[in-house]
């Protein structure tokens, strides 16, 4: 295995949150599903900046019915300020939080 790909099977979100204690790191959300909690949670990692939040989901009255998508979670990234991109096809979940270093950890799920 290579040494600079590391799997995180449990605790990953754990691990997410701590890849975000370096000053200016920022995170790209891509999932087809957004809920509030978790969001809520970077927001505050990320000491309130929403400059480093960027959110692509997937956006269709079937998820938001079944609530597979937060309404509220929506109305916090237009709240908040946080960029958030719509795209029809969205499968698979990525968490990309980069850093002033340049340094990329990625967390990808389906």
């Amino acid at each position: 295995m290579n040494s600079n790909f590391t799997v995180f099977p449990h605790g990953w979100f754990t691990r997410l949150l701590e890849s975000l204690d370096t000053r200016g790191a920022k995170i790209l959300v891509v999932s087809p599903y957004l809920m509030l909690a978790p969001l809520e949670e970077v927001y505050e990692k990320v000491r309130f900046d929403s400059r480093r939040i960027r959110v692509l989901s997937r956006l269709s009255e079937k998820d938001i019915g079944c609530g597979a998508t937060s309404l509220n979670a929506i109305e916090f990234c237009q709240e908040k300020g946080i960029e958030y991109g719509v795209l029809d096809n969205i499968h698979a979940k990525a968490y990309i939080v980069t850093r002033p270093s340049g340094k990329i950890t990625a967390f990808v799920g389906s």
